[in-house]
C-alpha cells in the first residue's frame, strides 16, 4: 500500500513540473513572438495572427493548471478567453489583419486580467492585495478606453504597442514567478531568521552603498552613482563585465577590499543556505507522512477492533 501511494505522490509531482514546465514554455514563445510583432510595425498579419494564437494557447494551458489546482472558475473563465483569443487569430490570418479583430483580441485580453483580478481579491481579502489589484484593475481600464478611442483617432498602432508591452511584460514576469516558486522563498526567509546570514547580508549592503559613494567621486570613469553601484555589483559578484575599471590607488584598494568580502560573503551565505535549505526541506517531508502513517494506523487499528467485536 504504501508503495503506491508513493508511486502516485511521485506521479502528481512529475505531472506539477511537467504543467509549470510547458507554461513556462509558452510564456517563452508568447514573449518571443510579442517582440516580433513589435518589429515588424503592427503591419505583418502573420506575426499578429501568431502572437493571438499563443497567448490563447497559453491560457488555455494556464487554465489546464487552474483546473488541475480545484480552481474551476478561473479554469472556466480562462478557456472562454482562450477560444475568443484564439477566434480573433483565426480571423486576422484570414481577414489578414482586420482592425476590428485586433481590438478586439486586445479587448479580450485585458478583459481576461480584469476577470483573473477580481477572481484573486475575492479569495484574497488583504488590505494590501487589495489596493494592489484596484489600481491595476484601474490601469487596465485606461488600457481599453484607449485601445477603443484610438480606433477613431488613428492611433491604433500606439495603442496595439501599449498592449504588446503589456503582454509581454507579464510574459516575463510570469517565467520569473515560475521559476522563483521552485527556490520557495518562505524556506529562504526561515534560513535568514535562524542564521546571521541577513546580518552578513545587510553588511555587504551597506559596504556597496558606501563605497559607490567613494568610487563615484574618485574614479573620472564612474560619472553616476548608478554606475558606480553597477561596478560595485559586477566586483562583489566576481562578473568583471570589464566596462568599467578603477584607476585611482584609492579606488583599487576599495575594489580589493569589497572584492575579497563579496567572495567570503558569497561563500558563507551559500554554504549556510545549502545547509540549512536541506534540513528545513527534510522536516517538513517528515511532518507530512507522519500524519498519514498515524492516520492509516488509526484506521486500520479501528478495521482490526471491528473485525474481532464481529
Amino acid at each position: 500500500m504504501k508503495k503506491k501511494r508513493n508511486k502516485r505522490k511521485i506521479s502528481e509531482t512529475t505531472k506539477q513540473r511537467i504543467l509549470r514546465f510547458v507554461d513556462s514554455v509558452a510564456s517563452m514563445i508568447v514573449l518571443i513572438v510579442t517582440i516580433q510583432f513589435s518589429t515588424s510595425q503592427y503591419t505583418n498579419y502573420i506575426s499578429g495572427g501568431l502572437l493571438f494564437l499563443t497567448i490563447g494557447g497559453s491560457l488555455a494551458i494556464r487554465s489546464g493548471i487552474y483546473l488541475k489546482n480545484g480552481r474551476k472558475l478561473n479554469g472556466i473563465v480562462g478557456f472562454a478567453f482562450a477560444a475568443l483569443i484564439t477566434g480573433c487569430a483565426v480571423y486576422i490570418f484570414a481577414a489578414r489583419m482586420d482592425t476590428a479583430s485586433v481590438v478586439f483580441a486586445c479587448v479580450s485580453y485585458i478583459v481576461y486580467n480584469i476577470s483573473s483580478r477580481v477572481l484573486f481579491m475575492m479569495k484574497n481579502h488583504k488590505p494590501y492585495s487589495i489596493t494592489v489589484n484596484v489600481i491595476i484593475i484601474v490601469l487596465l481600464l485606461f488600457f481599453i478606453f484607449m485601445v477603443i478611442t484610438s480606433v477613431y483617432a488613428d492611433m491604433l498602432p500606439m495603442c496595439v504597442m501599449l498592449v504588446c508591452v503589456l503582454i509581454g511584460a507579464q510574459a516575463l514576469f510570469h517565467i520569473i514567478y515560475i521559476s522563483f516558486s521552485q527556490i520557495k522563498l518562505g524556506v529562504l526567509l526561515k534560513i535568514l531568521r535562524k542564521t546571521f546570514a541577513f546580518e552578513i547580508m545587510s553588511g555587504l549592503v551597506l559596504m556597496i552603498l558606501s563605497f559607490s559613494f567613494v568610487f563615484k567621486s574618485v574614479e573620472e570613469s564612474i560619472k553616476t552613482y548608478e554606475d558606480a553601484l553597477w561596478y560595485s555589483f559586477a566586483l562583489v559578484t566576481t562578473i568583471g563585465f570589464g566596462d568599467m575599471y578603477a584607476e585611482t590607488v584609492v579606488g583599487r584598494v576599495l575594489s580589493v577590499i569589497l572584492g575579497i568580502y563579496g567572495i567570503i560573503v558569497v561563500a558563507l551565505i551559500t554554504s549556510i543556505i545549502v545547509n540549512f535549505y536541506n534540513e528545513v526541506r527534510d522536516e517538513k517531508k517528515e511532518k507530512v507522512p507522519e500524519k498519514g502513517e498515524t492516520e492509516n494506523e488509526e484506521t486500520e487499528e479501528v478495521k482490526e477492533e471491528k473485525s474481532e467485536n464481529k
